[in-house]
């Protein structure tokens, strides 16, 4: 009843006609700096072992100081609509976060069930009857 969709290569070529266009770009950025670490390499060997410091410091005060970060006792309910009453703590940002990440979730199932019924040779009755119901649902 429905064709099989059938994609090009687009990411690849576009992929392709963009190393083009930026390969010497990158390559006179590499070569700078490439000269500007052989020219002070201890300066390029402090800025890369700064920030490990800094993060072993911060590790061990967490371990010898852990009552400055304990973790909340704030339970998440989740947003409204989705998995029951918005809790009162929780901030508007993150209920639009949370929502968003339920919407993403339930397109990525779509789409695998979608990809499950695509990969078959033939479509049954009522897969085609699914398929538009989806579609229904889907568009604007």
């Amino acid at each position: 009843m429905f064709r099989k969709i059938r994609f090009r290569l687009a990411d690849q070529r576009l992929w392709s006609e963009l190393t083009l266009l930026f390969s010497p770009l990158w390559a006179s950025c590499l070569r700078w700096f490439s000269k500007l670490i052989t020219t002070y390499p201890k300066v390029a060997f402090s800025a890369m072992v700064l920030p490990m410091v800094c993060s072993f410091i911060l590790v061990l005060n967490d371990v010898f100081h852990p009552e400055k970060t304990k973790p909340t006792d704030q339970v998440f309910i989740g947003p409204a609509g989705v998995n029951g009453p918005v809790n009162n703590r929780m901030s508007p940002s993150l209920s639009d976060v949370s929502i968003t990440a339920v919407k993403l979730r339930q397109n990525l199932l779509l789409a695998q069930h979608v990809d499950s019924l695509l990969k078959k040779p033939k479509l049954t009755r009522a897969d085609s009857i699914w398929l538009m119901k989806v579609l229904e649902k889907e568009s604007p």
